[in-house]
């Protein structure tokens, strides 16, 4: 049991080349300029050379990385049942691939700019149709049911 707890700790450490892959797959083809920080309504409001957002995006994951391992291999070493040290490594895999999916969506949203719907397919947007739909919904069956 402790040995795959292990090894699922050093699995984790797959997500910093999967970022830098995802970074260099596409190099030739991204902006000098990058955008990287954006206001509540996916404006873009900062920007870093493609260099540096590469370098934040590997970094970011690699002090997660570090203070996930450390944390993992306390866990694995201490008294505490065998699901609370699963739980904790499945938030830990949950936080890499969020980060791993924002960064994978700077760099698409990077490689659209300029195209008219470079930001449909934001996280948000699915949020925001669905509580549109729903208020929608309920607005009709308040119509429907007066």
């Amino acid at each position: 049991m402790k040995e795959r707890f292990q090894l699922a700790i050093w699995l984790m450490w797959l997500a910093a080349p999967v970022i830098a892959l995802d970074y260099w797959r596409v190099w030739d083809r991204l902006p000098a300029r990058m955008a990287v920080h954006f206001d509540i309504n996916w404006h873009a409001n900062g920007w870093a050379s493609r260099g540096a957002a590469a370098q934040f995006g590997v970094l970011v994951v690699l002090l997660l990385l570090v203070v996930f391992t450390l944390a993992g291999h306390a866990m694995a070493n201490s008294p505490v049942p065998a699901f609370v040290g699963w739980s904790l490594l499945v938030f830990f895999y949950g936080v890499l691939i969020f980060s791993c999916a924002v960064t994978h969506w700077v760099v698409r949203y990077n490689l659209d700019a300029g195209k008219t719907s470079s930001l449909q397919s934001t996280p948000v947007d699915g949020f925001h149709k669905a509580e549109l739909m729903s208020l929608e919904t309920e607005n009709w069956e308040l119509r429907t049911h007066h």
